[in-house]
């Protein structure tokens, strides 16, 4: 959670969870929680780490890889799209604008 104080990152969203949160809790079961409480439909788990990308595929969700982040190329080749940048999501989230 310091990270997201640090960053001012709290301003942008209404509510925050942490795999930390629960002794056993995995990124998966994270990504459940989070669809669950939101009702969602579809989304999109987008991460820098393969266990981001196996939490979106175990959760049927399409997911985005983050070559700039902490994982490698080759640790995010499941990924369904890479991304180099964080403003290269809205060519993935907005492809006709």
């Amino acid at each position: 959670m310091a990270q997201y104080v640090a960053f001012f990152l709290t301003l942008f969203f209404d509510q925050s969870f942490c795999v930390g949160e629960r002794e056993g809790f995995h990124k998966k079961d994270l990504v459940r929680k989070v669809s669950d409480l939101l009702k969602v439909e579809m989304a999109i788990v987008v991460g820098d780490r393969r266990e981001d990308i196996m939490a979106a595929k175990e959760n049927g969700m399409k997911s985005i890889g983050c070559l700039y982040g902490y994982g490698s190329r080759e640790e995010l080749e499941e990924a369904d799209w890479k991304i180099e940048r964080i403003g290269d999501l809205i060519q993935i989230l907005f492809p006709l604008r």
